[in-house]
C-alpha cells in the first residue's frame, strides 16, 4: 500500500514538471495576475499596495511604482486593494490572455471636523455628523454582502418569561405558581425574570451575494414542546420571529414586531437623527470613537442608543446599541434594547458576530412579559463551498434532517444555560399533565381560532354555523376538518348547510394528500387537493370553504340578491421550490344556475333564457415571493410580513368539447404587492394587477368582477362600495394603496399624541374596457347585463375613466378599534348603492 501512494505521487509529479518543460510559457501567464495601481486623480502609481484574494489568504503588494504580480487563484473572483491614505477598493478579476489590469484608488480625506466659511455658512461644521455622514457613505463597503459566498454556524436562543414573576404569582391558583420560580434578575435592565418558554437551534449556514441565494441546515434543537392538540409547535420559532426579528444595522429600516423603524446610519438618517461625539475608546489595542445618537423629535417612532465606530479610514461600526422607550407610538411593548457586535472579515467587511434582541411586553403602566432573541454567528469562513450546499434552496427545515445527523444541543452549546433557562423546558412538560390548564387553552383556541378541537377532529368555524341572506335565509353550517393529530399528510375538510327560506341542503367536501412524503404545507410544498362544492354564492365567486357566509357580512349594507347555484369539481397540485417560486395547476369544472334575482337571458328579437352555464377551466399559476416566511395551521398558511415584494402570474383556459362545457376561452392575469415601510411615516401597502380575458360572447359572470372579493383577501383587494356585479370587463387594471402613518401627525397634537391615535389614508381604482363581442348592448346573442327591480341595467361597462373609492380613517382607538370613512370618488351609487359609509372593525396592532 505505501509503495503504491508513492508511486502515485511521482507520477503527479513527473506529469506536472512535464507540462511545466513542454507548455511552461503559456502555464505561467495563465497562473499569474499582472497589473499597476495608480491614484485616481494623478496617475501616478502607488507603492506598498496590500493586495488580497476576498475569501483567502493569498495576495501579494505592488512595487515602489505601482506595478504587481501575484498568484491567480482560480476559484476566486475578486481582489481587495488597500493602501494607507486611499480608500479601499474590492474589483471583479476579469481574466483573460496577456491581460494587465490597471486600479485606480482614490485618496482619502480623514478630516471631520473642515470649516467652510463663505458669506452664507461662518460655522463650522459638526464633527459628528461629519462622521456619521463617512459611516453612511461607507455603509455598502461595509457590508458584508460584498462577501461573494461564506459560511458560518448559527446558534439561536428564544425566550419568552413573565417580568416580576414573585408579584404575579400571588395572583394565580396555587397550582400555577410552580410556572413563576427559576428567576434571573440578571437578564434585562435588573427587572426579574422567570422563563416559561426556551427554544435553541444550531444550525449550518451557506450564503452567497453574487447570485443572491442562501441555505439554512438546523443540525441541533430543543424547545419546549406545547400540547400539539391546540398548538403547532413547529410554528413557535417563526410566530416569535415576528416579533423577535434578525436585525441588520446596515439596512434601511429595522423592523421591530411589524414596525419597521430607520436605522441610525441609513441613508438620511440625519434627517430624523441628531448625534453627538461623547468619548473615544480603545479596544484590543484599535481606537473607536464613541456616537450617541436619538431621535429630533421624541414622539417619532425612532431608535436611541450609541455606535462604536472605527477611528480609521474605514468608518465601520463596531458595536451598536439601539433602544426604544416608553413615549414611543408602539403598543403592548414598553421596552426594547437591541446589542450588536461586528467584526473585520479578511476583505474589510463586517460580519455580524453577536445580535441580543431584548423586549418587555405589557400595558403602558406595567410590564407582563419578557422576550430575548440571542444569536451567536460562528466560525466564519469561505473554503469547502460547492453549488451543492445550496441545492433547495434557502430551505429551514428541522424535519428534513434524520435523527442520526441531529447533535445534542449540549454538544454545541456555545455556552450552557442559566438555572432559570434549564427550568423552563421542565415547566411546560409539567403542565401539560394539568387539566385545568388543558381546559384553559381549549377555550382560549375557540375563542381565537373559532374551532373546537376534539383531538383528531375540529368543529367550526363558529362565525359560519349561523348566517342570514336574502335568498337562504337563515342559514345553518355545520362543518369541520382534520387536524395534525389525525395525520400529518393527509388532510380533509368539509360542512353541510341548509337555508330556511330556499331549503336546498348545500355541501363541501376537499381532501389533500402530499406527494412528496413530507408535512402536506410546510414549505416547500408538493401535495395534490380534490373538491367537491354544492352551494349558493354570488357571481364570480370561486370555489372556497370560506365562503363569505359569515355571521357578520349577514348584517353588511351591501347586501347581495343576485345568486348562482355552483356545482363545483376541483383538482389541483401545488408544488414549491426552494427559492419560493411556486407552480399551482388546476383543472375545474363548474355548472353555475341563475338563482334569486339573476336570470341569463339574451336579448334577441325573441329571448332565450338560459338555464345553466358550464364551463371547464384549466389553469396554471406561477407566483414568486423573495424570502416569504409562513406560519402552518393544516392547509391553513399565514405570510409572515416582509419588505420584499411577491409576483403572481396566472393563465386559465375554458375547455369545450366534454362535460357540456359551452365556453372557450383564455385568460391571463398578473399582480404585483409590495409593503414599504416608510419610518417613521409607518408602512404602506402597494398592490398592482391587471390582465385581459379573449373569448367570444362570454356571459358577464365568466368577465372580471372587480367587486367580488377574495378568501383570505387583505385591505388591498375588496371594493367596499361596489355592488354586485356593477362593472364587468375583460381588459382591466386595477391599483390599490393603503398607508397606516403610525400616528406621524397626530403625535404633533397633544391630545392625540396622549391617546397615541393614528391616521389611515388610502384608495382603490378599477379602470377596465370591454369588447364588442361579449358586450350584450352590442352583441345581442350574449346574456344579457341584469337589471334592478325598476327594470334598470346594474352592470355596466365602464366609461373613459376608473373607478374610484378612497378613505381616511383613524386607527389604534383603545389599541383595538378601526374607524374608516370609505367614499366613491367615482360613479356615484345607484338605488341602494351607497356613495359613501363608515366601517368599525378591531384591529391587534402594536
Amino acid at each position: 500500500m505505501v509503495f503504491k501512494v508513492c508511486v502515485k505521487s511521482f507520477s503527479i509529479s513527473f506529469f506536472s514538471v512535464l507540462l511545466f518543460l513542454l507548455f511552461g510559457g503559456e502555464v505561467i501567464a495563465q497562473e499569474f495576475l499582472r497589473g499597476k495601481v495608480v491614484d485616481a486623480k494623478t496617475g501616478k502609481g502607488i507603492a506598498r499596495v496590500s493586495i488580497n484574494w476576498v475569501g483567502d489568504g493569498g495576495g501579494g503588494t505592488s512595487d515602489t511604482l505601482g506595478y504587481f504580480k501575484i498568484q491567480d487563484i482560480k476559484q476566486h473572483r475578486q481582489l481587495t486593494f488597500g493602501a494607507v491614505g486611499y480608500e479601499r477598493r474590492t474589483i471583479d478579476v476579469q481574466r483573460g490572455p496577456d491581460t494587465l489590469m490597471t486600479v485606480r484608488l482614490t485618496s482619502k480625506d480623514n478630516t471631520l471636523d473642515m470649516v467652510v466659511i463663505n458669506r452664507k455658512n461662518r460655522k463650522p461644521k459638526d464633527p459628528a455628523i461629519a462622521l456619521i455622514e463617512q459611516v453612511i457613505a461607507h455603509r455598502p463597503q461595509n457590508h458584508y454582502t460584498r462577501i461573494p459566498e461564506i459560511r458560518f454556524d448559527e446558534y439561536e436562543k428564544t425566550q419568552f418569561g413573565f417580568v416580576d414573576p414573585e408579584d404575579k404569582a400571588k395572583k394565580v391558583p396555587k397550582p400555577f405558581r410552580f410556572l413563576f420560580e427559576n428567576i434571573d434578575s440578571s437578564v434585562f435592565r435588573g427587572v426579574t425574570i422567570a422563563p416559561f418558554y426556551m427554544e435553541e437551534n444550531y444550525a449550518n449556514v451557506y450564503s452567497s451575494h453574487d447570485p443572491n441565494r442562501s441555505k439554512k441546515i438546523v443540525t441541533s434543537h430543543n424547545q419546549t414542546e406545547l400540547n400539539p392538540r391546540f398548538f403547532n409547535n413547529d410554528n413557535w420559532q417563526t410566530r416569535f420571529q415576528t416579533i423577535l426579528r434578525n436585525v441588520d444595522l446596515y439596512e434601511n429600516t429595522i423592523q421591530i414586531a411589524n414596525k419597521g423603524i430607520l436605522s441610525p446610519i441609513a441613508t438620511g438618517a440625519t434627517a430624523f437623527y441628531k448625534y453627538r461625539i461623547e468619548d473615544t475608546v480603545q479596544i484590543a489595542g484599535k481606537d473607536y470613537i464613541e456616537l450617541h445618537f436619538e431621535g429630533k423629535s421624541k414622539i417619532d417612532l425612532l431608535f436611541y442608543g450609541v455606535l462604536l465606530i472605527s477611528d480609521d479610514t474605514r468608518f465601520a461600526v463596531q458595536r451598536a446599541t439601539l433602544n426604544i422607550g416608553k413615549a414611543a407610538n408602539i403598543n403592548w411593548i414598553n421596552d426594547v434594547q437591541i446589542d450588536l457586535g461586528y467584526s473585520e472579515f479578511k476583505n474589510g467587511s463586517m460580519i455580524p458576530v453577536h445580535t441580543d434582541l431584548k423586549i418587555l411586553f405589557g400595558a403602558s403602566k406595567s410590564d407582563v412579559l419578557y422576550g430575548r432573541r440571542e444569536t451567536q454567528y460562528l466560525g466564519h469562513r469561505t473554503d469547502s463551498i460547492s453549488n451543492d450546499n445550496f441545492a433547495g434552496g434557502p430551505v429551514e427545515k428541522r424535519y428534513l434532517l434524520q435523527s442520526s445527523a441531529k447533535v445534542p444541543m449540549i454538544q454545541v452549546r456555545p455556552a450552557p444555560l442559566s438555572k432559570a433557562e434549564l427550568g423552563a423546558y421542565q415547566k411546560v412538560d409539567s403542565v401539560q399533565n394539568m387539566r385545568s390548564f388543558n381546559q384553559l387553552v381549549a377555550l382560549g383556541y375557540l375563542l381565537a381560532k373559532g374551532y373546537y378541537n376534539a383531538g383528531k377532529f375540529e368543529f367550526g368555524p363558529l362565525e359560519y354555523l349561523y348566517s342570514r341572506n336574502n335568498y337562504e335565509g337563515n342559514r345553518i353550517r355545520l362543518s369541520g376538518r382534520t387536524t395534525r393529530l389525525f395525520s400529518e399528510k393527509a388532510f380533509i375538510e368539509g360542512y353541510t348547510a341548509y337555508g330556511d327560506k330556499d331549503k336546498e341542503i348545500k355541501y363541501y367536501l376537499s381532501t389533500a394528500f402530499t406527494l412528496n412524503g413530507e408535512r402536506i404545507v410546510q414549505f416547500p410544498a408538493n401535495y395534490l387537493r380534490f373538491t367537491v362544492q354544492h352551494d349558493v354564492m354570488e357571481p364570480g365567486r370561486n370555489l372556497g370553504f370560506l365562503k363569505g357566509d359569515g355571521f357578520f357580512r349577514s348584517f353588511g349594507k351591501n347586501r347581495p340578491n343576485k345568486w348562482q347555484f355552483n356545482d363545483i369539481y376541483r383538482l389541483d397540485h401545488l408544488i414549491e421550490f426552494g427559492n419560493h417560486v411556486s407552480i399551482a395547476t388546476a383543472f375545474t369544472h363548474t355548472r353555475r344556475q341563475p338563482r334569486g334575482d339573476l336570470f341569463y337571458i339574451n336579448t334577441l328579437p325573441s329571448p332565450d333564457t338560459i338555464r345553466r352555464v358550464n364551463t371547464n377551466d384549466l389553469q396554471v399559476i406561477l407566483r414568486w415571493a423573495p424570502n416569504e416566511d409562513f406560519t402552518y395551521h393544516n392547509l391553513d398558511r399565514g405570510t409572515v410580513e416582509n419588505k420584499y415584494p411577491i409576483f403572481t402570474l396566472q393563465y386559465n383556459r375554458g375547455l369545450t368539447g366534454f362535460w357540456g362545457a359551452d365556453y372557450s376561452y383564455d385568460a391571463l392575469r398578473f399582480s404585483v404587492f409590495k409593503r414599504m415601510f416608510l419610518s417613521p411615516a409607518g408602512q404602506a401597502d402597494f398592490e398592482f394587477s391587471g390582465g385581459r380575458i379573449w373569448g367570444k360572447h362570454l356571459p358577464y359572470t365568466l368577465l372580471e368582477l372587480p367587486d367580488v372579493s377574495r378568501d383570505k383577501a387583505g385591505p388591498l383587494v375588496n371594493f367596499d362600495l361596489m355592488a354586485t356585479s356593477e362593472f364587468a370587463s375583460d381588459q382591466f387594471l386595477k391599483l390599490t394603496y393603503h398607508h397606516n402613518w403610525n400616528g406621524f401627525f397626530f403625535n404633533r397634537i397633544p391630545l392625540f399624541r396622549k391617546l397615541k391615535w393614528r391616521e389611515l389614508t388610502g384608495f382603490k381604482a378599477f379602470y377596465g374596457k370591454l369588447s364588442d363581442v361579449n358586450n350584450p348592448f352590442v352583441t345581442p346573442e350574449n346574456i344579457q347585463f341584469e337589471a334592478d327591480k325598476n327594470g334598470i341595467v346594474q352592470t355596466k361597462a365602464l366609461r373613459n375613466k376608473p373607478y374610484v373609492e378612497g378613505l381616511v380613517g383613524v386607527d389604534n382607538i383603545f389599541k383595538l378599534l378601526r374607524l374608516e370613512y370609505k367614499k366613491r370618488l367615482s360613479y356615484k351609487g345607484g338605488e341602494g348603492v351607497p356613495s359613501d359609509t363608515f366601517t368599525a372593525s378591531i384591529h391587534f396592532n402594536f
